[in-house]
């Protein structure tokens, strides 16, 4: 098996710690934005470049042309990669090379007769000399160059979103107890005016497609085990999977990849789940309890982060089910406010910021639907004696809100794992980091509940920790 290393022909940026560690308002990019005309094809016979206008060519089978123009296309110099055992990526992302609003007038739009699609192209940037890097092979142990050299581009789009959730009066034709619909509208993040690697868009804007067909330059002297990977010099398009090349076809001889498909359904951010349960027949919590969501930070003693937005719904004595919707505030979000030696930090961190809280009971008037109308009930207070917590097969449960992507490395990411943005819930043992993971989903269509077999009880106790 031949491995090819990536090795720099320029000086590169330092990178640092690519967990989403602070929320950026707004961003400083490149000063100069690249053509967005041309391409140069490098020619071994002449010290002259060829120029040549290469297009890439775009389908959005579930999206109107109207719905693509309200998002914002850019291209960022990358090296791809997948998972690493820890779940990271191990994808290295640079600058913003190329913004193209898609509303932009240059572009043509068009879709295919009798289906209410959208086809577009854009014209790729024309690269740097100092954006290629040198392809080497390992050989008996040794780093050996190929004479090649090439640019990965990473396009994605961001997109302005505003969320509303509502609770909802129950009725025979509305059993849904909650609803949350997303608006998109034109973003707001500035356009380049510094270099920066791997920038994040500002609030309000979020990344909401990523593509698994990356735009390669390649220059060179093309031959061997590298040419036969499907290569040619100047401008190629190459498939990934899970972080692997799968598929390269050079873009003036496409086939496969005609036409890149544009679904933003897998990053589109989910604000609502909900979860059923029982309680132990063993368990007394008295006449009265509710179920509420601790924040993460009330566990190393802040306490001035508000409660999570949830209600709990009794549904009988013995049968419970609970409903968690909504984006967190800023302030719920771990940011700089955990630091990353605190176990909750081990516990729950990734590789986009993360809002944590722990459902627990406590005696109070639960929230609940009267005659199908929703009545909130009480919220947990710091002073509030915890009765019990929410487990799963034994284990203690937590909800956590992945954020939605705001940087390119956070969308190839959320590929990567095959996630959508927004809630989930995880359970594992408190104080061991290793034994935190997600709760496997309900699948069964005849309930319309996300989790299933939680449970309150005896079995269940509160982690000291959560006290």
């Amino acid at each position: 098996m031949i491995l090819f290393l990536i090795s720099c022909t320029g000086e590169e940026p330092t990178y640092g710690d690519i967990t989403s560690r602070d929320e950026v308002d707004v961003i400083e990019e490149p000063a100069t934005e690249p053509s967005e005309e041309t391409g140069v094809i490098d020619t071994a016979d002449s010290a002259e470049p060829i120029v040549t206008t290469e297009e890439m060519t775009f389908r959005a089978p579930l999206m109107t042309c109207a719905q693509i123009q309200k998002r914002t296309m850019t291209m960022t110099r990358m090296i791809p990669g997948g998972l690493n055992a820890s779940g990271e990526s191990e994808a290295e992302f640079f600058n913003e090379i190329h913004r193209l609003p898609l509303s932009s007038a240059e572009i043509e739009y068009s879709q295919t007769e009798g289906l209410n699609d959208c086809i577009f192209s854009i014209a790729l940037p024309e690269p740097n000399i100092d954006e290629l890097t040198e392809v080497t092979l390992m050989e008996n142990g040794e780093e050996v160059s190929l004479g090649v050299q090439w640019a990965f581009y990473y396009p994605a789009t961001f997109v302005q979103e505003v969320v509303d959730c509502q609770t909802l009066t129950l009725s025979e034709n509305n059993s849904a107890k909650v609803s949350c619909v997303s608006s998109y509208d034109t973003p707001l993040t500035p356009d380049p005016t510094t270099e920066v690697s791997n920038a994040a868009v500002v609030a309000g804007d979020i990344y909401d497609w990523g593509s698994d067909v990356l735009p390669v330059y390649v220059q060179g002297d093309i031959q061997g085990a590298f040419g036969d990977l499907g290569f040619e010099r100047g401008w190629n398009l190459a498939q990934f999977a899970q972080g692997e090349m799968v598929l390269v076809e050079p873009i003036d001889r496409l086939n496969q990849l005609k036409q890149v498909v544009f679904d933003n359904r897998g990053f589109l951010p989910r604000y609502k789940v909900n979860g059923r349960g029982s309680i132990s027949a063993e368990a007394d919590f008295g006449e009265e309890f509710s179920v509420d969501l601790l924040p993460a930070h009330w566990l190393i003693s802040d306490t001035t982060v508000e409660t999570g937005v949830s209600m709990y719904v009794q549904d009988s004595e013995v049968s419970w089910s609970i409903e968690v919707w909504g984006h967190p505030n800023t302030e719920q979000f771990f940011g700089l406010s955990v630091p990353m030696d605190s176990p909750y930090y081990q516990q729950w961190k990734s590789e986009v910021d993360v809002a944590v809280f722990v459902p627990l009971v406590f005696s109070g008037v639960p929230s609940m639907y009267n005659s199908g109308v929703p009545e909130p009930g009480d919220d947990i207070d710091v002073t509030d004696v915890r009765l019990g917590a929410v487990c799963k097969d034994s284990s203690t449960l937590a909800f956590t809100f992945l954020r939605e992507a705001k940087r390119p490395s956070e969308v190839y990411w959320y590929s990567l794992m095959g996630n959508n943005p927004g809630w989930y819930a995880q359970y594992g043992t408190d104080g061991d980091p290793s034994t935190w993971r997600m709760v496997l989903e309900n699948t069964d269509i005849s309930s319309s509940y996300t989790y299933m077999s939680l449970a309150i009880g005896n079995s269940c106790q509160v982690p000291e920790g959560w006290q």
